[in-house]
């Protein structure tokens, strides 16, 4: 044990010492504090403030709370806005945006988020938000831009577009997100609740290149398109949708789903679940969920969904997530932080692309690593259900650091007495070493 330990040891401190600094400023938002933002103790109070700080392509953290806004919150620099920590974490890996819920709150009066470029707005859940001008998006509005945001992991719930007049041309609506123009990436949201007395009760795109990828879309609702509503008469709309769940909308005057203009660019993409054709391979039917009624939209055993999806379509963690240096492969978690890829031995894979097949939604099916019957093993710092090197150099790169200190990460802290990464927190995780709770490994 002792000669495994200290070869595990010298590997890590060469890690350690190749770790090389940040690639852009980090300003921090704690709602707790008001400082500079130059440090979780010196944490702007608002993303506002942040925001007017940054410049590209630095990354503004946000502190778990709910952030209370009165106006829009404008982005237009190619930033990225991530939501979900604790407020000691030294690496964006470390967060946790499922436990550490980060709420932006638009107070029923305003508009969430204005975005004119390549952003990227990550871990939040939004709601509240009202749009009562120009076109619409209660949460959300993309436009004067052919840039390509990124939202991820994010809940996008109970945002109202109001119109008056409404129109009969679709141009308004909207309740969560209304895309005039740019190339928008949506992975892993949920978009539900939101509503318009106008058209698309989650989603009104009038023109752009908007991707949704593994997002459920569902109880939204609207006069036309309580789901999605799409223009593009007289504009270049080419929406794509891979890997998602539309279903359970509601259209007061008609279309529950989706609705196309007359005369519209329909939807395109492969491997959804509604109730209408999206593109092609399109599961029609319910997908049932574990209780919508209850704001559950994770799959149950018998869901069509379940090994459906098509894997190829999942976009690459560009930013990487999980901090394991890769940002070509696709992107590894769920919007529950749970592993992206999982195979259910009971379910014959309909999807398409390499295995395991992902499935169709925000939520990955499955009982694996994180419930009770399969718990995270002690060590297994970046969630994917067993211990091995990505763990030991994750952890390499906070050796010798204690809390508070440039570097730290909790989740290493694995002897958790003395809140400094060394050789006792190594002892632990030699002995977990392969430790795995994965389906597989039962």
């Amino acid at each position: 044990m002792k000669s495994k330990s200290n070869s595990i040891l010298l590997c890590m401190t060469a890690l350690a010492l190749l770790a090389g600094p940040a690639w852009a400023a980090i300003w921090y938002v704690d709602g707790t504090v008001s400082g500079d933002g130059t440090s979780w103790a010196e944490g702007f109070e608002t993303i506002a403030e942040a925001i007017a700080d940054a410049n590209a392509p630095d990354e503004i953290w946000v502190k778990a709370g709910t952030y209370a806004i009165s106006s829009q919150i404008q982005v237009d620099e190619a930033i990225g806005i991530y939501g979900g920590f604790a407020g000691d974490e030294g690496e964006r890996s470390q967060r946790d945006w499922v436990n550490n819920a980060t709420t932006i709150d638009g107070q029923d009066s305003v508009g969430i988020f204005n975005i004119s470029d390549g952003s990227t707005i990550d871990g939040f859940t939004l709601t509240n938000g009202r749009n009562s001008v120009v076109w619409g998006g209660g949460a959300m509005y993309i436009a004067n831009s052919d840039k390509a945001p990124r939202i991820s992991n994010c809940i996008i719930s109970n945002n109202t577009a109001y119109a008056d007049p409404i129109g009969s041309e679709g141009f308004k609506g909207g309740g969560a997100i209304y895309v005039g123009s740019g190339a928008p990436i949506f992975t892993n949201c949920l978009i539900t609740n939101n509503n318009t007395n106008a058209y698309g009760g989650a989603v009104n795109m009038y023109s752009g290149s908007p991707d949704f990828i593994n997002c459920t879309i569902s109880k939204n609702t609207a006069l036309e398109g309580g789901g999605v509503y799409l223009q593009g008469v007289g504009t270049l709309l080419e929406a794509q949708f891979y890997n998602c769940i539309v279903w359970g909308n509601t259209g007061t005057s008609d279309a529950n789903d989706v609705k196309v203009k007359v005369g519209g660019d329909e939807p395109q993409g492969s491997n959804n679940c509604c109730s209408v054709q999206i593109g092609t391979g399109t599961i029609i039917g319910d997908p049932l969920f574990m209780d919508a009624d209850n704001g559950n939209f994770r799959l149950r055993a018998s869901s069509a969904c379940i090994d459906a999806g098509d894997s190829a379509s999942v976009p690459a963690d560009t930013v990487d997530l999980d901090g394991d240096g890769d940002p070509n492969e696709p992107v590894p978690w769920d919007l529950d932080a749970r592993p992206r890829f999982i195979d259910d031995p009971n379910t014959a894979d309909t999807g398409s692309g390499p295995a395991p097949i992902v499935d169709i939604g925000a939520y990955e099916y499955g009982a694996y690593c994180g419930d009770p019957e399969h718990p995270y093993p002690v060590g297994d710092v970046n969630k994917d259900c067993g211990v091995d090197f990505v763990d030991f150099a994750t952890c390499a790169l906070a050796w010798l650091t204690s809390e508070g200190e440039a570097g730290w990460n909790p989740k290493c802290n694995l002897h958790a007495a003395d809140l400094t990464i060394d050789t006792l927190d190594l002892d632990v995780l030699v002995e977990q070493w392969l430790e795995c709770t994965k389906l597989e490994c039962d």
